[in-house]
């Protein structure tokens, strides 16, 4: 499969109207993988090493700029004014995520950890040419994540309210991904749970020491 198909696929999942004014991550959940897998064919399981060997199919092992081809086909989506169509850069933003998601599951937050599980995805190890490439140029995928907020907002949030932000100033760029990734599905459940168990109820004013 090719890379403008599978991002294709992926607008129509992410990008569908079912986020019409609500948050929208691109968190790739099992339900969204598993309504992934039935569009291309693919057992979920397989899905993660997909999306990797298919986004490293449109990066460059140009060392400045690995996102040269996406960012390409980015100015065009941009000058042509195509306010209502979705962007061209949603695969490479999801595995950022998933990327994020793997490490925040196994690892702890660490920026090196982060760049180890991109390389896992990607079928790469830390001294191939484009695993430094990325790492040398992590502030190049800032803009991609600014425009996909710009996208949802000029669109009046009928396809979801932006979430994407930097907040960790030392690691502004990677945490663009983690704010896709922080709060799963089976954290929420944790949370509830862990409320319950001490008898928090929503709203409820909790002191420092509680």
């Amino acid at each position: 499969m090719h890379y403008n198909e599978l991002n294709k696929i992926l607008n129509s999942i992410f990008f569908d109207g079912r986020f019409k004014q609500i948050p929208v991550f691109l968190d790739l959940e099992d339900n969204i993988k598993v309504e992934l897998s039935k569009k291309v064919d693919l057992l979920k399981s397989d899905f993660d090493h997909q999306l990797g060997q298919i986004v490293k199919s449109k990066l460059s092992d140009n060392s400045n700029d690995p996102y040269s081809k996406i960012d390409l086909d980015t100015r065009e989506w941009s000058q042509f004014g195509r306010s209502r169509l979705p962007p061209p850069f949603t695969s490479l933003l999801c595995l950022l995520s998933l990327a994020a998601e793997k490490m925040t599951s196994e690892d702890g937050k660490s920026q090196t950890n982060y760049y180890v599980r991109l390389n896992d995805l990607l079928g790469i190890n830390e001294n191939d040419s484009l695993a430094r490439s990325i790492k040398n140029n992590s502030r190049l995928t800032e803009k991609f994540w600014l425009q996909l907020n710009k996208w949802l907002v000029k669109n009046d949030f009928d396809f979801g309210i932006p979430t994407a932000k930097a907040f960790f100033p030392n690691w502004k760029y990677v945490s663009y991904a983690w704010s896709q990734a922080l709060i799963r599905d089976a954290d929420r459940q944790n949370l509830d749970t862990f409320f319950l168990a001490r008898n928090f109820y929503p709203k409820q004013s909790i002191s420092e020491m509680e």
